[in-house]
């Protein structure tokens, strides 16, 4: 019960500290640093996180998020989002139940997407803020069939977040009338996979998860709070695929990689106004998303192991959608990675992920005048203590 309590806590804290500009793979672990050899390949491969001999593993961590966005219109004009460094906390806990059965739970930011920007000159200088953003909270059983096969199967809550500090539009022309909007929304939605222990070195795996749809509840205010009302909206988030695996190469050097695709609906969220008497479509632009990463360790000591890795994302966001607003790019990542062993059940992970891309805006004047360009890096440190007991 008390972990339980922790986790929903936990879950709170991450939502409201969130921002950035990313969905995240499986593979590697909330560091982003993919473990390759005998690490766990995908989230839910949950056998590999508990050494032979112990019951359970219990991961806390913390992801220290710093991004930054750069806009630079068809005159020349530039501005940067603020640069504020966001605190994202995430548990995984893993215990057996017997020789065949494992239960595992965790909470992890799953997918956002936003920037902050001062004096906003596409958005009549006024100070703007955007963030969705979504939480997910798991919680599941893994059976392990024999020495080859693991299946394990997860129900998700997810926990959306909603925050659009911006100019009032119409399809994204934008009025001089300054709006806050604020919103959160819950949904359910499972995760499944089968893992494969093909030969000692190869082990591969394949892991889905379903649509989640959130229901959400919000306000937006007009002329600084003197106008306002509450409404409902519903915001679908992606079914995901994920196929992942790892190799063995020597004794102490191991290789993995996966490669994801999201199914981003090219469908506006619709927020449905409770006294104003009509609806407003928020036209998001979202498409498929597709990412591959790769990465290597090397085990220096009986105590250290070293881990690189690097990747690229595809842009989610559609041309005619990408703004100040919602701010998308295609890009590469590149991470760093430290697990040391500081006794025999506890481990301590330091990583460090920098990615960056660039992107551009839809035309405006009938094509006339280029669209903004834009560019986007984001680092992270994670810190990370597993303890095995």
């Amino acid at each position: 019960m008390k972990t339980m309590i922790a986790f929903v806590l936990m879950s709170f804290l991450t939502i409201n500290s969130f921002a950035g500009n990313t969905v995240r793979g499986p593979g590697g672990g909330a560091t982003g640093v993919p473990e390759g050899g005998n690490g766990a390949i995908l989230s839910l491969d949950v056998w590999n996180k508990i050494l032979e001999g112990e019951e359970s593993n219990f991961c806390a961590g913390l992801e220290g998020v710093l991004g930054t966005a750069k806009i630079t219109d068809s005159l020349g004009r530039k501005m940067e989002s603020k640069k504020i460094f966001h605190a994202l906390p995430y548990l995984d806990y893993a215990r057996k139940v017997d020789d065949n059965f494992a239960f595992f739970a965790n909470v992890y930011a799953k997918d956002a997407q936003g920037f902050a920007f001062e004096n906003n000159f596409e958005q009549w200088g006024f100070d703007t803020e955007a963030l969705i953003a979504r939480i997910n909270i798991g919680l599941g059983i893994s059976w392990k069939i024999d020495d080859v096969w693991t299946v394990a199967l997860e129900a998700d809550l997810g926990i959306e977040q909603l925050k659009l500090n911006y100019a009032f539009d119409i399809n994204r022309f934008y009025l001089p009338i300054f709006t806050k909007t604020k919103g959160y929304g819950f949904g359910l939605g499972v995760t499944g996979a089968v893992i494969c222990q093909a030969t000692e070195k190869l082990r591969l795996g394949f892991q889905i998860s379903s649509p989640m749809r959130m229901h959400c509840k919000g306000r937006t205010d007009l002329f600084g709070g003197e106008v306002s009302d509450s409404w409902k909206a519903e915001m679908d988030f992606p079914l995901s695929l994920h196929l992942a695996g790892s190799y063995q190469l020597t004794e102490r050097l191991g290789a993995c990689a996966d490669v994801n695709w999201y199914d981003f609906k090219d469908d506006p969220v619709v927020l449905k106004f409770n006294h104003w008497g009509f609806e407003k479509p928020l036209q998001l632009g979202f498409g498929e998303v597709f990412s591959v990463r790769g990465g290597f360790n090397y085990l220096v000591t009986d105590s250290l192991l070293v881990r690189v890795g690097g990747g690229y994302m595809t842009q989610g966001v559609a041309r005619q959608y990408n703004d100040s607003t919602t701010t998308d790019i295609p890009g590469f990542y590149y991470a760093l990675g430290f697990t040391y062993k500081v006794t025999g059940s506890i481990d301590l992970s330091l990583a460090y992920t920098h990615a960056e891309g660039k992107s551009s805006e839809r035309s405006s004047w009938l094509g006339l005048v280029p669209g903004s360009k834009i560019e986007v890096g984001l680092d992270t440190i994670a810190v990370e203590c597993s303890y095995k007991f």
